[in-house]
């Protein structure tokens, strides 16, 4: 009797959606449910004003001279974890959760 084996795959499926932008003020404006993580990008529109998560300034850009550029980083964040605007520029998120 010769034995089997069957190769299985696991796929990533995303849950839900997340675009949100957040434009004056110093608000959490995302916070990954419970039971879920999320992959995408956070990203802000002034070189001197980088958006937060967990309450840490992320690194901020050069803006080359010009208005309106906008730096955005590849992230993965977990249940818990916050996004935070900061003065009055622009801050975005986008991207998809998955459970846990």
């Amino acid at each position: 009797m010769a034995l089997t084996t069957t190769a299985t795959v696991s796929v990533l499926k995303p849950t839900g959606s997340v675009h949100k932008s957040q434009s004056g003020g110093s608000k959490v404006f995302y916070t990954v449910p419970d039971g879920k993580f999320f992959i995408g990008y956070l990203s802000f529109s002034n070189s001197g004003t980088p958006i937060k998560v967990n309450n840490i300034d992320l690194q901020s850009h050069s803006n080359l001279h010009t208005s309106g550029n906008t730096a955005a980083y590849e992230i993965t964040l977990y249940a818990g974890d916050t996004v935070k605007s900061q003065s009055s520029n622009m801050f975005y998120v986008h991207g998809c959760e998955y459970d846990l």
